[in-house]
């Protein structure tokens, strides 16, 4: 009885971490290998026995355009032409998050994830890579053929350096425009009044989008500014 008991609190509490939507079965109870071996497509929905698609209703309307407004403001604190790994991860989980609502599956699905490749794992992976280099020309290759091979590596590596992270990952910048375009679906479901919201919390949402679709324009355009320069 009291190990019954611990693996129906166990798969409770893995099936809240996994599918916080999901409801709980009449017995009270989950199937864990439903729930690990689940996993979301392009549109945010759980394969097999997972997440069901959400309505989106006033109080996660609410909540998702404060969270918006909030997210804009963090991701103004960091270097818009940089890519990092723990931006790019929580980028990832607002979008598994919006594409959990239905009116707003198909823009989560047309941003795409965010690729964490930083400029530091591509400069340790090409050092890696002459290293291996140096090691295989010493041993192995000729004076002039172990020259050549270490002048190309090292080129390799001044170029991999001159290469602008946002061409082999996601920058703060291209994760701005996304929320961006998040925002902007907000507000086109607010103008529709499809919530019902009532006249003061009306105009207190369009006031917090306004303020996080103002913020996130305002990085991007003094971004492409600074670039010009």
């Amino acid at each position: 009885c009291v190990a019954e008991f611990a693996f129906s609190n166990a798969n409770d509490f893995y099936a809240q971490r996994s599918c916080p939507m999901t409801p709980t079965p009449r017995d009270g109870r989950h199937d864990l290998w439903s729930i690990a071996l689940t996993k979301p497509d392009d549109e945010g929905r759980m394969a097999g026995r997972g997440c069901p698609v959400a309505d989106l209703n006033r109080k996660e309307f609410y909540q998702l355009a404060h969270d918006c407004r909030n997210y804009a403001m963090r991701l103004a604190t960091h270097d818009q032409n940089s890519v990092d790994r723990l931006v790019c991860h929580e980028f990832n989980r607002f979008r598994e998050r919006v594409a959990t609502f239905d009116k707003l599956q198909q823009t989560a699905a047309s941003l795409g994830k965010a690729r964490p490749v930083t400029r530091l794992l591509v400069i340790t992976i090409t050092l890696g890579a002459w290293l291996i280099c140096v090691l295989i020309a010493t041993q192995f290759l000729t004076f002039l053929s172990a020259g050549l091979l270490l002048g190309l590596t090292t080129v390799l590596i001044f170029t991999v350096m001159m290469i602008p992270p946002r061409v082999y990952g996601t920058s703060v910048e291209a994760i701005e425009g996304r929320v961006l375009v998040v925002v902007e679906k907000l507000q086109a479901i607010l103008n529709t009044d499809e919530l019902g919201f009532t006249e003061a919390a009306f105009f207190q949402v369009r006031d917090v989008l306004r303020e996080a679709n103002a913020e996130l324009r305002q990085q991007v355009y003094l971004n492409r500014v600074d670039a010009r320069r």
